[in-house]
């Protein structure tokens, strides 16, 4: 061993008692880095590069010491390492500061998910208390504690990491002074930390009066106002569905919801349900569809004060989503005699036309857009004309045209359709408010011509129709709120309102409110427009599932747009707000759950599915939340779920857990006799449909997964429409 140098490794002593002896016989000073860097990787370099009479040295006071050693042969490290080893204190403080900081910056500034960041934190919280007040309160201080505990195993790990590749600093250097001595290792001379401090504690003191700033502006800001909520900019967007949810329920009875009996000025109290509508045309019941929009005809021109009720039947089909086309087309090959699918795609082809127009000025609108528009406006007439020629008495469908004759008509036809509505009904107020907003000046009429037709009804036959005087005043509300002149925008909408009770008074007083951050205000105005207008998809809905976000009330929000989007999918005012209400639903489930209210956590989660059933954020916690506390030792899990199974085989939170506990093990053959037992007594349970297609893709049975997930979605679960529609592209 003459000619080969050799490395000296120290194995990691049984008493600290050993090292100090070994450096008192070496007469080295014993470093605390040296002594942490050996605890830690569980070995050290006592002298390295060294030839066999030096190694021999250290090998016998080693062995006087008491501590056991290894002999390598040495290697030459390249500049680079060797550069590291030496500064190796100086860097893994750098990676102490940096990952302390950035974790704690990740935790509670930019708010992100890191599992391997959050675990420690989170697990420590949960044990220590469930109740969110104290969780607000220690999170910060966990927070920190969690961070600079990273950091240090950070800085640990560069001197652990220099140890077993050879590179760390030995204890000893090697030299042939006189005498053959061993030297101590000689200091190497890097940046003095001390002479930092100053610029540090400047820098430090300029981040803390920033971060303070910063944190005293987001606490005392107003509430931020409305910002401009714009629909998308291209045809192919507005046409595009906001997302994939289920029919609603079919109807047991005649598409009416409410309760019977009227108002005090005499209109019914009960309203169309347009959910059920569209579900009778997913479900392809045409007949069943055509009779029933006939019997809501009948009832109209047996008493006018029932107007509502056609007019909200052919909105239930004044979508632009193009899945639409083929089913109206089916209805109407199905009952050619009836005006019913006339008036349903007429009413569809109107909502196509504005979509594909948008909502610029005529000006600014691509001429790509008007073409299209035009083409839709021409098949929409078409069908409206024949609906009409089939009931001459069909005032739905000459409101229809009102819209579509306001996109490109002259004045005059317009007021023949109104002439020819009012003989047939005088009293009605929903094709008057419809006239009246194609007589705005925006449109080529004027403010006197809207007052002159206000004025000259018989209010005092008819009181609903003084509310018609309201809309000159709601139209000058709608362009000062435009330009954010939002005092003198409230006063002219208090001034519509006082003319009577209508909910597009309310609706706009409302979008006002919100404007001036009185959203609790904004709140009760539309649930009187509600109240006036039930069900309304354009408007009422899609403002108050808004205004329920920005007050935190993320179940009422997202129940709010699931009802929307299941009559109009593509409705603009749903695609800006859908992803805060999905993430919304996501942290208020989070939150319950981790207070210990699992089965309503679920009922959140179950809701954020159906609005979003691909988003995999939803379905992840779900899955965590149905797993619940049981996340241990998995057999004994499995063992525990089981027998909550045998003593409850109709919970179906029960089979669900032991389901996806059993998945987890990929133990999907005991999952699928679960399912065909709970359903055997179910047999309309749409989750359970769900669950048993999902069993079945992965036993690789596409076939029966794909009838069973479009079972699921008959029975209102969106990720079955989602489900099966994947599994048919497939085939």
């Amino acid at each position: 061993m003459s000619d080969l140098l050799v490395d000296v490794v120290a194995k990691r002593p049984r008493d600290p008692e050993q090292l100090r002896l070994l450096a008192e016989r070496l007469h080295v000073p014993l470093s605390r880095e040296w002594l942490r860097t050996l605890r830690w990787a569980g070995r050290n370099v006592l002298i390295c590069g060294t030839d066999e009479a030096a190694a021999a040295r250290v090998l016998s006071a080693a062995k006087d010491a008491g501590i056991e050693t290894a002999v390598r042969p040495a290697r030459a490290a390249p500049a680079h390492m060797r550069f590291v080893a030496a500064h190796a204190q100086s860097i893994a403080r750098a990676f102490f500061l940096l990952t302390a900081l950035g974790s704690f910056l990740k935790l509670y500034f930019f708010r992100g998910y890191n599992p391997f960041v959050h675990f420690a934190g989170l697990l420590w919280l949960n044990l220590v208390t469930r109740n969110q007040t104290v969780f607000e309160i220690v999170g910060p201080l966990a927070a920190v504690a969690l961070s600079l505990l990273i950091g240090y195993l950070a800085m640990i790990s560069v001197h652990v990491n220099l140890a077993w590749l050879r590179l760390s600093l030995p204890l000893v250097s090697y030299a042939h002074a006189p005498g053959n001595e061993i030297l101590p290792l000689p200091p190497i001379r890097s940046p003095d930390p001390r002479r930092w401090w100053p610029a540090v504690a400047v820098v430090c003191g300029f981040a803390g009066v920033a971060t303070g700033g910063w944190l005293l502006k987001r606490i005392y800001a107003p509430p931020p106002r409305e910002q401009p909520r714009r629909p998308p900019d291209t045809r192919a967007e507005r046409t595009r569905p906001v997302t994939t949810v289920a029919p609603a329920p079919l109807p047991a009875g005649w598409p009416l919801a409410g309760s019977e009996g009227t108002t005090s000025d005499g209109y019914p109290r009960q309203w169309v349900d347009k959910a059920a509508l569209r579900s009778l045309l997913w479900h392809g019941r045409f007949a069943e569809l055509s009779r029933d929009i006939e019997e809501l005809q009948a009832r109209f021109e047996e008493d006018p004060l029932r107007e509502y009720w056609p007019i909200d039947a052919a909105d239930a089909f004044a979508s632009a989503t193009p899945e639409l086309d083929a089913a109206l087309d089916a209805w109407v090959k199905a009952t050619p005699d009836s005006f019913a699918p006339y008036l349903a795609r007429g009413s569809h082809g109107v909502a196509l036309a504005y979509a594909r127009r948008g909502a610029k000025y005529m000006p600014d609108t691509p001429a790509s857009d008007v073409v299209a528009m035009q083409q839709s406006l021409g098949a929409a007439m078409a069908d409206l004309v024949k609906a009409r020629t089939l009931r001459p008495k069909l005032v739905a469908a000459m409101r229809e045209q009102l819209r579509l004759l306001g996109l490109s008509s002259t004045r005059d036809s317009l007021k023949r359709v109104i002439d020819d509505a009012l003989v047939v009904c005088p009293s009605c107020f929903r094709i008057r408010a419809t006239y009246l907003n194609f007589a705005r000046p925006r449109w080529g009429g004027s403010y006197g011509e809207m007052e002159d037709f206000a004025r000259a009804v018989d209010d005092q036959r008819w009181p609903r129709l003084h509310a018609l005087r309201g809309y000159v005043d709601e139209d000058r509300a709608n362009l000062l709120h435009q330009d954010k002149h939002l005092d003198e925008a409230l006063a002219a909408s208090d001034r519509a309102c006082a003319q009577g009770d209508a909910a597009d008074f309310l609706t706009t007083r409302a979008r006002i409110k919100m404007a001036r951050g009185d959203t609790a205000g904004a709140i009760a105005d539309l649930d009187r427009a509600d109240a006036i207008l039930p069900g309304d998809v354009r408007a009422v809905l899609p403002l108050r599932a808004w205004a329920r976000a920005r007050t935190g009330e993320w179940v009422l929000a997202g129940t709010d747009l699931l009802t929307v989007l299941r009559v109009d999918p593509t409705n603009n005012d749903a695609r800006e707000i859908f992803d805060t209400v999905v993430r919304g639903l996501v942290y208020q489930g989070w939150v319950i759950f981790k207070g210990g209210a699992r089965d309503r956590a679920l009922r959140i989660y179950n809701l954020a599915a159906n609005l979003a059933p691909t988003d995999a954020d939803v379905l992840q916690r779900r899955e965590w939340v149905v797993i619940g506390k049981e996340g241990g030792d998995p057999l004994q899990a499995i063992a525990n779920t089981e027998a909550a199974v045998k003593a409850s085989p109709d919970d179906y939170r029960a089979v669900q857990q032991l389901d996806y506990l059993l998945s987890r093990q990929r133990e999907f053959q005991r999952v699928l006799p679960l399912w065909d037992d709970y359903l055997s007594r179910h047999p309309d349970d749409g989750p359970a449909h769900m669950e048993r297609a999902s069993t079945l893709h992965l036993l690789g049975r596409d076939g029966d997964a794909r009838a069973e997930a479009a079972k699921a979605c008959d029975l209102g679960v969106s990720e079955g429409c989602v489900r099966a529609r994947a599994l048919s592209v497939q085939r």
